[in-house]
């Protein structure tokens, strides 16, 4: 059986993989980086009613044999050792969208840097679109007056989040 880490990583790419490219055309080799194994990965589930005070241990289990009732919906990755605090990859599948799934990740990701981490912001590079850049604005991130940028053939600009 997969440890528990290459079986979130493997849904998260899966997500990572219909957002960028998928719909978004970003290329397949941009996605799969090379860059995961330094980071944290998280990964969001959709669930019944009936599975909410499920263990983590047994939504993992449903998770590994495929239970339809466990559907993975949203990811992101931290960064670890290379770029501390940076958060990437943010990715809510269609079903997901527009329900404040996005928000909750990164409000998760937040509290347990809070909580457990060892930087003092966390940051991120947005794509340049009013609409990305205001779903972070409104859980905190600022610019931090660095130019914009291209990254992946588009257009970022960073932003950031004291801790």
């Amino acid at each position: 059986s997969p440890s528990v880490d290459s079986l979130i990583f493997k849904h998260c790419l899966a997500i990572r993989v219909k957002v960028f490219v998928d719909e978004q055309k970003f290329t397949y080799e941009s996605e799969d980086d090379g860059l995961d194994v330094d980071c944290h990965h998280f990964l969001l589930l959709s669930l019944p009613s009936s599975l909410s005070s499920a263990s983590s241990s047994e939504l993992l289990e449903r998770l590994e044999k495929e239970d339809e009732a466990v559907k993975s919906i949203g990811a992101l990755r931290q960064f670890v050792k290379k770029k501390p605090g940076k958060v990437a990859r943010v990715a809510i599948l269609p079903e997901g969208r527009g329900k404040g799934l996005g928000g909750l990740l990164v409000s998760k990701v937040v509290e347990w840097e809070r909580e457990n981490g060892k930087v003092k912001e966390l940051f991120l590079h947005s794509q340049y679109l009013p609409k990305t850049i205001r779903f972070y604005e409104r859980l905190g991130f600022k610019s931090d007056g660095s130019p914009i940028f291209m990254e992946d053939g588009m257009e970022h600009i960073k932003l950031v989040l004291p801790l």
